[in-house]
């Protein structure tokens, strides 16, 4: 007999890590969808903002929703320098180089993390961390409820820079036509580095806010890489609003995995879906199909 109490609770937890899963994957899609790299290093910035709001909590006491304070023009400069100084000279180079570059980079990231924390997993624990609220017949983590508010706030501010402002206009221009945005004075130097630092911010605010109920490890990024990867498939290649409900998908269907299988194979079910999608709609639920 089905427990709907349970299959509630899975959807609402669900639901709360599909909204993270989603703002990392919209970092991962802004800098597809401008430049057309492919950043396996993307999963790496969000444990690096795990291990800066770890930090600070652990040597000054900092919250980890008030660290967002740093870690935002922290991670924007970072991502700002990494445009800057490796990136921008193979933006025209065949894909294989990118790959091997942006691949390069999540080794860099790793290995220094490695060396400066070690393998060891690194978690806080607060006075509220532990504390639950109840959301129907579900009970879930406080802590999960407030990123995910942060998570649906990023996006919606995101949204509205985007679409609202003129930087936001020349992101799209330059994700749309190139040579069009060019012709009409578009810098393409400083749209590029905006576009990875505001990616690079997504996967800080992510790491963040997910540190009170997650652990950080070194080698945990490639897993964010991964999810970011099937999700903007899912939703379509440069698609916003693909990677939003792309990533709710996700969390659903690992969340709801959990309860037919094992911790280790509700994973796999990310890729099932994968598979399925690149059989029956390649393009994504909301891209288009190219001819």
């Amino acid at each position: 007999m089905v427990n709907f109490s349970i299959v509630f609770e899975a959807f609402v937890n669900g639901l709360l890590m599909g909204s993270l899963f989603g703002l990392i994957a919209i970092g991962f899609t802004l800098v597809f969808g401008v430049m057309r790299i492919i950043n396996f290093a993307h999963g790496e910035l969000v444990v690096i903002a795990m291990y800066l709001s770890y930090w600070l909590f652990n040597l000054w006491g900092i919250d980890p929703y008030v660290s967002l304070i740093f870690v935002i023009p922290l991670l924007g400069v970072l991502g700002y320098i990494i445009q800057r100084c490796s990136i921008e000279y193979i933006i025209d180079s065949p894909h294989s180089a990118q790959i091997i570059l942006t691949f390069g980079l999540l080794l860099v990231f790793q290995n220094a993390l490695l060396f400066f924390f070690k393998s060891d997993l690194k978690g806080i624990t607060g006075s509220y961390f532990s504390n639950t609220i109840q959301i129907g017949d579900a009970r879930v983590l406080l802590t999960r409820v407030i990123a995910f508010f942060i998570a649906i706030t990023i996006m919606f501010l995101l949204y509205i820079l985007l679409k609202k402002t003129d930087i936001g206009r020349a992101i799209r221009a330059a994700s749309v036509e190139q040579e069009g945005a060019e012709a009409v004075g578009i810098n393409f130097k400083k749209i590029y580095r905006i576009s990875f630092a505001l990616g690079t911010i997504c996967a800080g605010i992510a790491g963040a806010t997910s540190i009170s109920f997650l652990y950080a490890s070194p080698t945990v990024g490639f897993s964010f890489t991964v999810k970011s990867f099937i999700i903007v498939v899912l939703g379509g290649m440069g698609s916003f609003w693909g990677a939003m409900i792309g990533g709710i998908i996700l969390g659903l269907t690992e969340s709801f995995g959990t309860l037919v299988t094992s911790g280790s194979m509700s994973q796999c079910v990310g890729f099932v879906l994968l598979i399925v999608i690149l059989l029956f709609r390649p393009q994504g639920l909301f891209g288009s199909r190219t001819k």
